[in-house]
Parts: C-alpha cells; sequence; structure tokens
C-alpha cells in the first residue's frame, strides 16, 4: 500500500513531539540558534559547529537539541567565540572530561561524584578559596574526546544533565560550556590527592561551619 506523503508528513510531525521536553540553562541573548547533535557524528564536528556559528553571529547563542526514546532536552550553552579571549577562575569550573570530573587543585573523581560535586561547589558564595566564587559563576566545562561518536556523546550530555536535575537546584541554573581537549594523552586518574571528594568536600565544609559557628559564638558572648 502505498501511503500519501501528507500522511508521513504529519505522522513525522508528531513522532518529533512525543516525550516530555525539558529545557536547561538559561537564554540570554536575544538570537538562539539551534543545534541538533544527531545531525553530526563527532565531538569535534558539534564543537566546530558550535564556534562558527558564534563567531559569525555576534549576538547569538547556541540551544543543544538532544532527543532520545523518552525526553527532548534543550540546552542553552553558555560558549562564546573561541577568537574572543575571556577570563574565568579555575575554581568556578568542574570539568566534565570523558567520564570523570575534575576539580582544580582538589582531584579527579568518578562520574557518579557528579550530583554530589555540584552540591557542594555550587553553594560555596567564595566561602572556601578552592571552591566556586559564587552560584552565578558556577559552569560545567564539558571536555570529550575529539573524534567521540554520536551515541557515546549523546549518552554523556543526557548523563551530566541527569546529574545536574539531580541535584534540584533548579534546570535554569545549570551553565554548560562545550570546550576542546588540549591533551587528549592527560589522564586525571593520575592526578595525586589525598582524599577522596566526600571527605575532602566535607572537610572544607566542616571548617566553614566551624567558622560561622565561632563567629556566632563571640558575638554572643558580647552581649
Amino acid at each position: 500500500m502505498k501511503l500519501n506523503p501528507a500522511i508521513i508528513f504529519i505522522f513525522f510531525l508528531f513522532s518529533c513531539q512525543n516525550g516530555a521536553h525539558i529545557e536547561f540553562g538559561k537564554k540570554y541573548k536575544e538570537k538562539l540558534l539551534q543545534i541538533n547533535i544527531d545531525t553530526l557524528d563527532s565531538y569535534i564536528k558539534l564543537y566546530n559547529s558550535v564556534d562558527s556559528i558564534l563567531c559569525s553571529n555576534d549576538e547569538s547563542q547556541i540551544q543543544l537539541l538532544i532527543h532520545d526514546d523518552e525526553v527532548n532536552y534543550k540546552v542553552n550553552l553558555i560558549n562564546i567565540c573561541s577568537d574572543i579571549v575571556g577570563c574565568s577562575k579555575s575554581r568556578n569550573f568542574l570539568v566534565i572530561k570523558n567520564d570523570s570530573i575534575y576539580k582544580s587543585n582538589i582531584g579527579a573523581y568518578n562520574f557518579d561524584s557528579l550530583c554530589n560535586l555540584i552540591i557542594r561547589d555550587y553553594p560555596n558564595n567564595g566561602l572556601n578559596p578552592r571552591l566556586s566564587g559564587a552560584p552565578h559563576k558556577f559552569s560545567l566545562l564539558f571536555i570529550q574526546p575529539n573524534l567521540l561518536n554520536n551515541e557515546a556523546l549523546k549518552g554523556r550530555l543526557i548523563n551530566t544533565l541527569k546529574a545536574f536535575e539531580s541535584t534540584h537546584l533548579g534546570n535554569d541554573k545549570l551553565k554548560l560550556a562545550l570546550s576542546l581537549d588540549i591533551n587528549e594523552n592527560f589522564d586525571f586518574d593520575k592526578i595525586q590527592y589525598e582524599d577522596s571528594v566526600y571527605n575532602e568536600m566535607e572537610m572544607l565544609l566542616k571548617d566553614q561551619n566551624l567558622k560561622q559557628y565561632g563567629n556566632l559564638g563571640n558575638r554572643n558572648s558580647r552581649k
């Protein structure tokens, strides 16, 4: 049986609308340009597409479209043209490299730690010099092998989004930037550190709480 082209088009239209729609990140530019990652077969092609658009459209922002069987994700990136020299402190980033997480001056951890790392890092508000300076400065830097295929790329992006969503900070709070892997031979697992992510960050938070309680006690003793 030969199907009417109009029926095929209607089926395609509604099939694309199936599933939940979830958006991450804020829109901060008037011109929002979309890239469907299913149209690109490697990470380097995705990054180059994002960068090329931004470098030729100064007033634009990129929104990634990521589809799986159940959810249609929209991710508003914070990338800027690579020709523009930006200045951001490493303390404000959690780096997602391959399937590991790296925090500058603290250590490297497995991907399962991402949710807990975000919860401890995001609200630091400058209290500890090794964690984020303020919630609005906190960002995730997504770095993957240049030739990572589309299927693996989608999986890692979706897992990153799910981890952030599980923090309950609010999906609009996500600041995600794509970056190139300038040294693919660098192995985060070889970074030396003394404590696990939990011991390290719990120790930092404990020190902060002790200082806060100490200051409160001093104020009360003066009354």
